[in-house]
């Protein structure tokens, strides 16, 4: 026996569609991110400006800002002088590790020679530029906030702020 179902049935049935609908290309379009986490970047060694090797793994249990920067970016210059003014702000509770995307040496060098008031910030070379791929980098300067757990807690694609290094440094410290 076939019944027809009152008007309120149908505007159930109705709102129920459109919601699945949604949720259907909700998912489709802009899926859930999965928590990030830096391992796949700690497992890198890169080399300093002395040609020492330098194993990310070392930072683990740290609170790190990793910075990737190149000579050609505009805003690195500001930013790397604001990174030094932070570690010289928050001394032991931060590492800073700036990491060069794929220049070699001398222009790396020469770019950090010319920079005023940079201290503190320990600088990578990467000539693969094997760390801004591990991390999803698509805008330049990439910044990231890594917790001592090493989950990302935050990772700025493009331009940073000294206020914006500091408010979330400061939630990563628990202040």
């Amino acid at each position: 026996m076939i019944t027809r179902l009152s008007r309120a049935s149908i505007v159930v049935l109705g709102v129920f569609a459109v919601l699945i609908v949604i949720a259907a290309v909700r998912s489709a379009y802009f899926p859930l991110k999965q928590q990030e986490t830096f391992s796949k970047a700690f497992t890198l060694t890169l080399e300093d400006m002395n040609g020492n090797p330098v194993r990310l793994l070392g930072y683990e249990n740290k609170i790190v800002i990793a910075y990737a920067w190149a000579s050609w970016c505009p805003y690195c210059a500001k930013e790397l002088q604001d990174l030094s003014k932070i570690k010289t702000d928050y001394g032991d509770k931060v590492q800073i590790v700036a990491i060069n995307r794929a220049e070699d040496k001398a222009t790396a060098a020469a770019y950090i020679a010319s920079l005023t008031n940079v201290s503190g910030i320990v600088f990578l070379l990467d000539p693969t530029d094997s760390f801004f791929k591990s991390v999803g980098g698509y805008a330049m300067p990439e910044t990231i906030f890594v917790q001592r757990s090493g989950q990302v807690a935050f990772h700025q694609h493009g331009p940073i702020t000294y206020d914006q290094v500091s408010q979330e440094l400061e939630k990563l410290l628990g202040h």
